[in-house]
């Protein structure tokens, strides 16, 4: 995972997981991560990862900030973008999450709501709701704006280890 340049970056190439790069060559360590394998991509700040006990990779997101949206409310950003619990399985590698260009509810006025976790554009990106609805992948949940979630955990119940 790279990281984000800037609050919102004019593209996704820096927010991706990627996987499969060779490391055994330490004498040739620069690595150009823009030829890696993208295993998802389109998700900002991606800053908890952690497999579930059947293999899925997890991950929590930091949602970006100032989300100003006049058709949606105006200044919008205590509740929106939230953070988000991701979901990745092998079966949506390669895929996009949305960021930069799409961002997820989390409370919008009532007026315009559509619901927890539904996908909007980003204002100044010329990418329709539609197209985020439609060719993205939504998150699993989504938490309250500005939570900043920073980890990850599951527990693996067992009938002795309840």
């Amino acid at each position: 995972m790279c990281g984000i340049g800037r609050n919102v970056d004019p593209d996704s190439h820096r927010s991706r997981i990627i996987r499969r790069i060779n490391v055994s060559d330490e004498k040739h360590f620069l690595i150009d991560f823009q030829k890696a394998e993208v295993f998802a991509d389109g998700l900002r700040n991606e800053v908890a990862l952690a497999f579930d006990r059947h293999g899925i990779l997890w991950g929590v997101e930091n949602g970006v900030d100032n989300l100003y949206h006049s058709d949606l409310g105006g200044d919008i950003h205590n509740d929106n973008p939230p953070g988000e619990l991701n979901r990745f399985p092998e079966s949506l590698a390669g895929l996009h999450w949305g960021y930069p260009v799409c961002w997820t509810e989390y409370k919008l006025p009532s007026s315009v709501a559509r619901g927890r976790g539904t996908q909007w554009s980003w204002p100044s990106f010329g990418v329709t709701d539609k197209i985020c609805r439609e060719e993205r992948i939504p998150s699993e949940l989504a938490m309250q704006a500005n939570s900043a979630p920073l980890g990850i955990t599951f527990y693996n119940y067992t009938s002795t280890h309840p």
